[in-house]
C-alpha cells in the first residue's frame, strides 16, 4: 500500500462499506524490488491512514469489521464473498491507475475455487509460525475494543 492509493476518497469508501456492514480484510505488504520507485514515507503514510481507518472503525462501532495484516507477498486478489475473486497484476493499493505497464486481472466466479482460495488465504494470514505485529497481537487481548 502507498499514499498514492490510500487517499480521501478510498478512506471514504471503506467508511461507507463497513457502515454498510461490510467486513474488510486487507493483506499487504511487498518484500523488496530493484526497480521500487515509492520512498519509505510513501508506505509510511499509507500504514498510517490504515490505522487511522481501523481506530475510526472501532470508535464508531461500524456494523462491519477491518482487519489489516502486513503479509509481504505479491499477490493482487479481491474476494467479495463467494460471489466472485479477481485476481491478476494490477497493484490495487500501490497504483493509482497512472501506470503505463499492461495489466491483466480476471474474474473468477468459480464458488468452490472461491471457497477454497479464501480458506488458502486465511490459513496463510493466520499462520502462527509467522510473527505478528504488535497491533495483530493486541486484539487477542483488548477486550475493550474490537482492534
Amino acid at each position: 500500500i502507498t499514499d498514492c492509493s490510500i487517499t480521501d476518497e478510498f478512506r471514504n469508501k471503506i467508511k461507507k462499506c463497513l457502515d454498510r456492514g461490510v467486513d474488510i480484510i486487507i493483506a499487504w505488504g511487498y518484500k523488496k524490488s530493484r526497480s521500487i520507485s515509492f520512498t519509505k514515507q510513501h508506505f509510511n503514510n499509507a500504514e498510517k491512514a490504515i490505522r487511522e481507518l481501523q481506530e475510526w472503525t472501532s470508535l464508531n462501532n461500524t456494523k462491519g469489521t477491518l482487519e489489516t495484516f502486513y503479509f509481504p507477498n505479491h499477490s493482487k486478489i479481491l474476494i467479495c464473498d463467494t460471489k466472485y475473486a479477481i485476481m491478476g497484476s494490477f497493484n490495487w493499493l500501490s497504483n493509482s491507475g497512472g501506470s503505463e505497464n499492461e495489466e491483466r486481472s480476471y474474474i473468477i466466479y468459480n464458488k468452490e475455487f472461491i471457497k477454497n482460495e479464501i480458506v488458502e488465504i486465511m490459513k496463510n494470514l493466520y499462520d502462527p509460525s509467522k510473527p505478528m505485529t504488535r497491533r495483530q497481537l493486541l486484539k487477542n487481548f483488548l477486550p475493550f475494543s474490537r482492534y
